[in-house]
């Protein structure tokens, strides 16, 4: 009898481990990334560009700012199809429209700023 409680609580312990395994093992992303440089006509980097990504389901923005390298990142964004705007002062307002994110793949977008008049 003592064998067989013994044997009980091995394999209650073991279903419980495979369990937690399983389980974890199918938790996945729903979310990709957004990334990018923002330059001006001559190829130039612009620090300090104000960047809008705009998911065209939900008109829901996020706003980030580009570094000293003009690169600029938007973490766990939702797969959909979104629309990439870049301002700066002394620029004309730069966009991307219908940039296309995929699950757990990062989209990649370069911005080119023309002068302002």
């Amino acid at each position: 009898m003592y064998k067989l409680a013994r044997f009980g609580n091995h394999l209650f312990s073991t279903i419980v481990v495979l369990l937690c395994l399983c389980l974890s093992g199918s938790a996945q992303s729903f979310n990709s990334s957004v990334n990018g440089t923002v330059k001006d006509q001559t190829g130039a980097v612009v620090a300090g560009a104000k960047v809008t990504l705009t998911d065209l389901s939900t008109q829901r923005e996020v706003v980030t700012t580009t570094n000293n390298q003009g690169f600029f990142v938007f973490n766990e964004v939702r797969a959909g199809n979104y629309n990439l705007s870049a301002e700066h002062a002394g620029f004309k307002r730069g966009e991307v429209k219908d940039v296309q994110v995929n699950v757990a793949t990062p989209a990649t977008v370069m911005v080119t700023f023309l002068s302002a008049p």
